[in-house]
C-alpha cells in the first residue's frame, strides 16, 4: 500500500510540474492563436522559407517583415502573407544582402505597399540585390539610413531598438546583419540575422541590453555564431532556428543546440516544426507550430 501511495504521489507531482511548465510557456491551440488579434496582442511569425529567414511581426497597428527568404520561397511567402491579410508593411527590413534573406524581397516590394525600407549600408554584386534595388526604384522607395541605438516607437507598448546596423569594415556580409530587439512591454524578441561571433563580442562589450524572452538564433544555428557568452547574456526562454530540412551546411550545429539546451531554452526549428507563431499580449507567450516535431 505504501509503494502504491508513493507512486501516485510521484505521478501527481510530475503532473503538476508538467502543467505549470505548459502554462508558463503559454502553449495554445492553433485555432486559438490564429484568431483575430486584440489591440494588446502581437503575433510574431517565423515563416518556413527553407534555408533562409523571414519573420513577420503582426499587430493591429503595424506590420513589419524582416527578410524574405530565398528566391525559391517567393510563392510560399506571398501566399502566407495573403493568408493573414497583410496588404501593407510599415517597415520592410533586409538584415543583409544574402540571397537566403533577400531572394524574394523584390517580389514583396512589387506586390505589397511598403511604407519604409531599411537595409544596412553595404553593397552586393548578387543579382538578387540588383533586382531588389530596381524594384525599390520602380516604387519610388529609398533606403532609410539608420544608426545604432535608433528606437522606433510603434505604439504605446511596442517599439523596435536597432542594436547593430552593420557598420563594420568586414568583407563578411554576415557581420553587416542588422540586429533588432522588438519590445512588447514585458516580453522581447531578439532578431540577429546572420551575425557571427565578431559582432556578438562587439554587442557584449557595448553593454547594451541583450536579455530577451525569445531569440532568433543567428546564422541558422551555425557554429560561427551563438557563442556561450552571448547566449548566456541573452538567456532566452525560447530559441527559434530558421533552416532548411537536410541543408548542405549542417545547420543547426550540434554545439549551438547543446549550448541552448544548457540554458534550458525551448528550441523550435522551422525544418522540424514548420511555420512557428508566437503570440504575446504584453506578458504571456502563446506558441503554435505547424508540426509538433520530434
Amino acid at each position: 500500500m505504501k509503494k502504491f501511495y508513493k507512486s501516485n504521489r510521484t505521478l501527481f507531482i510530475l503532473s503538476i510540474i508538467f502543467f505549470v511548465s505548459f502554462f508558463l510557456l503559454g502553449y495554445t491551440s492553433k485555432n486559438s492563436i490564429n484568431t483575430k488579434l486584440k489591440d494588446s496582442e502581437t503575433r510574431i511569425h517565423f515563416i518556413n522559407v527553407g534555408q533562409g529567414d523571414s519573420i513577420l511581426i503582426e499587430n493591429n497597428n503595424f506590420n513589419i517583415l524582416i527578410d524574405s527568404g530565398p528566391n525559391s520561397a517567393k510563392d510560399t511567402l506571398i501566399s502566407y502573407l495573403k493568408k493573414y491579410k497583410i496588404k501593407k508593411l510599415d517597415y520592410l527590413i533586409a538584415s543583409h544582402p544574402h540571397e537566403d534573406h533577400i531572394g524574394s524581397m523584390d517580389d514583396i516590394v512589387n506586390k505589397f505597399y511598403i511604407e519604409e525600407f531599411i537595409m544596412p549600408k553595404v553593397l552586393s554584386t548578387d543579382k538578387n540585390f540588383s533586382n531588389l534595388v530596381n524594384a525599390l526604384k520602380s516604387k519610388g522607395l529609398t533606403i532609410r539610413n539608420i544608426n545604432d541605438n535608433l528606437k522606433i516607437q510603434l505604439s504605446e507598448d511596442n517599439y523596435i531598438d536597432f542594436l547593430w546596423t552593420g557598420d563594420i569594415s568586414d568583407d563578411n556580409l554576415n557581420n553587416h546583419s542588422i540586429v533588432i530587439k522588438y519590445i512588447n512591454k514585458n516580453t522581447s524578441f531578439l532578431f540577429t540575422g546572420d551575425m557571427e561571433e565578431e559582432v556578438e563580442n562587439i554587442l557584449l562589450s557595448s553593454k547594451k541590453s541583450l536579455e530577451s524572452t525569445v531569440l532568433k538564433v543567428a546564422h541558422h544555428g551555425s557554429k560561427t555564431s551563438s557563442s556561450k557568452g552571448f547566449l548566456s547574456k541573452v538567456n532566452p526562454r525560447i530559441a527559434v532556428i530558421s533552416c532548411g530540412m537536410g541543408n548542405d551546411f549542417g545547420h543547426p550545429h550540434k554545439n549551438t543546440l547543446k549550448a541552448l539546451e544548457n540554458l534550458n531554452s525551448k528550441i523550435l526549428r522551422t525544418d522540424i516544426n514548420g511555420n512557428i507563431i508566437i503570440k504575446t499580449n504584453n506578458d504571456k507567450l502563446m506558441i503554435s507550430t505547424e508540426h509538433e516535431g520530434s
